[in-house]
C-alpha cells in the first residue's frame, strides 16, 4: 500500500482545494488511471462531471514512487505547464501520454487494464 497520501480540504460545497506544491502528485491525479479510478467511485454530476470531494480524493491510491519516476513525471508536468503558459491552446497529448505510461507502469498496469481504463475494450 502506498504510503503517500493525497488529502483534500473542503473551501464550501462547491469547490475542493489540495494545498501542496508537488507536481509529481499534480501528473498523477491528471493522468488517465487516476481519473479511471474517480469515475468508479465518485458521484456523477450534470453533463457527465464527476465529483472531486474529499471523500474521494482522500481514498486514492497515490502510488510512492522513486526518485527517478518522481523526477520524470515533475519534468513532463513542467514542460506541459510551460506549453500551456505559452499558449492555452498548445497541444500537450504526447506530454500527456508520456505522463500516463509512466503511471501505468507505476501501478504495475497490464495490457488488459490499460485497455479498460483507456476505454479500448
Amino acid at each position: 500500500m502506498p504510503n503517500y497520501k493525497c488529502t483534500a480540504g473542503n473551501s464550501n460545497d462547491k469547490t475542493s482545494i489540495i494545498v501542496k506544491d508537488d507536481l509529481y502528485l499534480l501528473g498523477l491525479l491528471n493522468s488517465k488511471a487516476v481519473d479511471f479510478v474517480i469515475q468508479q467511485t465518485s458521484s456523477t454530476k450534470r453533463g457527465g462531471y464527476f465529483e472531486y470531494k474529499p471523500t474521494h480524493v482522500n481514498n486514492l491510491p497515490i502510488a510512492n514512487a522513486s526518485d527517478d519516476s518522481k523526477k520524470q513525471t515533475t519534468d513532463l508536468v513542467t514542460h506541459i505547464l510551460a506549453a500551456k503558459q505559452a499558449d492555452p491552446r498548445a497541444d500537450t497529448h504526447a506530454l500527456e501520454a508520456e505522463i500516463d505510461t509512466l503511471v501505468y507502469q507505476l501501478y504495475g498496469l497490464t495490457a488488459a487494464e490499460i485497455a479498460i481504463v483507456e476505454g479500448k475494450t
